[in-house]
């Protein structure tokens, strides 16, 4: 019986691909999560890094444009640092 190319090409593909491995950099189990978590500082709440309020207080959690001059004003700020006025 005639062993043709396409048979040795089969078994070695089979071969090679049984002995290749996966490389990973890091070691199992100590992989950085998908979405990096934070504390709200006004509340303590867990909550996503990117989020601009706290869901559990409502604190805002990043600088933010005044309605009333358009300056940016500072996340834990009472009023707007460049012209005064409320933020509530």
């Amino acid at each position: 019986m005639h062993c043709g190319g396409r048979s040795s090409g089969l078994l070695t593909a089979l071969l090679v691909g049984s002995q290749l491995t996966r490389v990973n950099s890091e070691p199992e189990g100590h992989r950085e999560p998908l979405v990096s978590r934070v504390h709200c500082p006004t509340c303590g709440w867990q909550i996503d890094k990117d989020y601009a309020w706290c869901p559990q207080c409502g604190a805002r959690l990043r600088p933010f444009q005044c309605a009333y001059c358009q300056g940016t004003v500072p996340a834990d700020a009472e009023s707007c640092v460049h012209c005064g006025a409320p933020l509530d």
